[in-house]
């Protein structure tokens, strides 16, 4: 690309291997890139090579969306259009809410409001996959106490989740796994008693390198379609969660699921589709309608959906052939250091595990960048920050000898 080409803008949350592996695709290509971060975190995005300016804002804020545009407006150079780029779901609703105000020259990539706001929410989006022809465990949804007797026309065990990153009812948890009919009863009441709107599910039953993927990408204009897809080999909690280590490897099943579902939904733009392989057969667990975190593993893997995406928003063009996946490997250590910390025994799956990545011979690591050494030392002064922090707190509560 040449130097004018136009600006991109992330729209993400303290969220950092995606971010930065974006930055990198776009940077390297030229582009200008410019972080917006709702909460804590762009100090680590100032520091990349790649990134021209980045800036923390209040997600509480109603109007955080004018907030980044009025940042915008006084830092960003050059013309447009400009493409916006979500990399959370809550980032994705935000613009999505704030369409009517973003001024014509930024062009968020997301769908319409029409196909966007059912894949915000999992009950609608699996319906979509029913009307997909995919294969969907058995759900029922729950947003008040008269709906947790619902539960118990499901098999146990059975999987908790938000309805959508706004309904959990202020829980950190993101997903719960409960095998006790009783016990699910009392937990799912409790949440929703805190406001929490959830899906409940069946849980399929399958090994934990069952979990498969598809990175995907879809023109603004419908016409032309990449997905990349492979396998979560490890994630980073024994019921699933983000991926600590998986491949990229060519599942064409995978594929098709994912393009029947795209199909079915009229979503444009880049996303990610997540599949459980039991007995051979395929179930359908979660669409992500923003960029999938773990899109650096596509990338590597020869499927960059985010340059595919910019090119589409900011210059109307789209690959002539679409390019063909080879195989890669990917490494998530913050993903394993959560499920270390949760789980001590696992470091004998760790460190096998880290000797087959090492062995792999394309492998990308979701922070670490050879040409980018800043950004990395900027998030592990970070990260020691916090620790250091929670020290002094639990230090200040410890009782006096």
């Amino acid at each position: 690309m040449n130097a004018e080409a136009p600006a991109c803008v992330l729209v993400t949350e303290p969220t950092w291997g995606g971010v930065l592996h974006a930055a990198r695709s776009l940077g390297s290509m030229g582009v200008p890139v410019y972080v917006a971060t709702l909460g804590a975190g762009s100090s680590v995005f100032r520091r990349s090579r790649w990134v021209r300016a980045a800036a923390d804002f209040h997600s509480d804020s109603d109007l955080v969306v004018g907030d980044i545009l009025s940042w915008l407006g006084r830092t960003l150079v050059g013309g447009g259009p400009i493409p916006v780029l979500a990399l959370s779901d809550r980032t994705a609703e935000l613009l999505n809410a704030a369409r009517g105000e973003i001024p014509d020259k930024y062009r968020p990539v997301l769908p319409s409001v029409e196909i966007l706001e059912p894949l915000l929410t999992k009950s609608d989006a699996a319906a979509v996959a029913v009307a997909a022809g995919l294969r969907v465990p058995e759900w029922v949804g729950v947003a008040s106490a008269d709906d947790v007797a619902a539960i118990t026309q499901l098999k146990f065990p059975v999987v908790v989740r938000p309805e959508a990153s706004t309904t959990s009812g202020g829980e950190a948890s993101k997903v719960e796994l409960l095998g006790d009919p009783v016990v699910a009863a009392a937990r799912i009441g409790e949440l929703v008693g805190h406001g929490a709107r959830l899906v409940v599910s069946e849980f399929v039953e399958a090994p934990v390198e069952a979990v498969e993927f598809g990175v995907v990408w879809r023109s603004l204009d419908g016409t032309s379609t990449a997905v990349c897809t492979g396998r979560k080999r490890r994630q980073a909690g024994p019921d699933g969660g983000v991926m600590a280590w998986g491949e990229a490897v060519d599942l064409p099943d995978v594929r098709q699921g994912a393009i029947d579902f795209l199909d079915a939904s009229g979503f444009r733009g880049v996303g990610g589709i997540e599949f459980i392989r039991a007995d051979g057969k395929l179930w359908f667990i979660e669409f992500n309608p923003r960029l999938e975190a773990i899109h650096f593993l596509a990338s590597r893997a020869g499927v960059d959906t985010v340059l595919m995406a910019y090119r589409d928003a900011a210059f109307d063009e789209r690959p002539a052939c679409v390019p063909t996946q080879v195989a890669a490997t990917g490494w998530v250590g913050s993903a394993w250091a959560q499920r270390l910390i949760a789980e001590p025994g696992e470091w004998r799956h760790a460190l096998r595990d880290r000797v087959a990545f090492a062995r792999s011979p394309n492998r990308v690591r979701a922070v670490m960048g050879r040409r980018d050494p800043a950004a990395t030392l900027a998030l592990a002064a970070y990260f020691g920050g916090r620790a250091w922090t929670r020290l002094r707190r639990l230090a200040g509560r410890a009782p006096a000898l």
